[in-house]
């Protein structure tokens, strides 16, 4: 899944939408995906390229620990999920404003129990994974 918004170029691994809609189906089947990305979007795009203060930093940072590499945690806001706020998922992505590129990586949520070291090793293997993919894509 490839777009663009604003000049920014937007890969997301593809097991990150997998997820994503497991994730609805499953929780919050009356979610609406297209919002929930849609809403995500808006706010990454205006907190990091606009410095508009829309998120506070509990719910989007910079994560730590990353080889360098530009990776964020967002917890998403599922619209008309009827979630409870520590239920929302945690993802990690990718943000480039140099490059001009992003991508989310992937997600989980406390209702699935999962575990944050977890998530941030498999954040760290699609990392190399999206880039990979990014670079055969723009320099062919």
């Amino acid at each position: 899944m490839k777009t663009e918004i604003e000049g920014i170029k937007i890969y997301n691994h593809p097991n990150f939408c997998e997820e994503l809609k497991e994730f609805i189906n499953k929780h919050c089947p009356s979610a609406d995906l297209e919002q929930t990305m849609d809403t995500a979007m808006n706010l990454i795009f205006q907190k990091a390229f606009k410095n508009i203060e829309c998120i506070t930093r509990k719910n989007f940072g910079k994560a730590d620990n990353f080889e360098g590499y530009p990776v964020y945690f967002l917890k998403l806001m599922l619209t008309g999920g009827g979630l409870e706020k520590s239920q929302n998922p945690k993802s990690y992505l990718i943000l480039d404003i140099v490059n001009k590129y992003m991508g989310f990586l992937c997600l989980d949520s406390h209702i699935q129990n999962y575990k944050d070291s977890e998530l941030r090793k498999m954040a760290k293997k699609r990392t190399k994974e999206l880039l990979e993919y990014i670079h055969e894509i723009d320099y062919k």
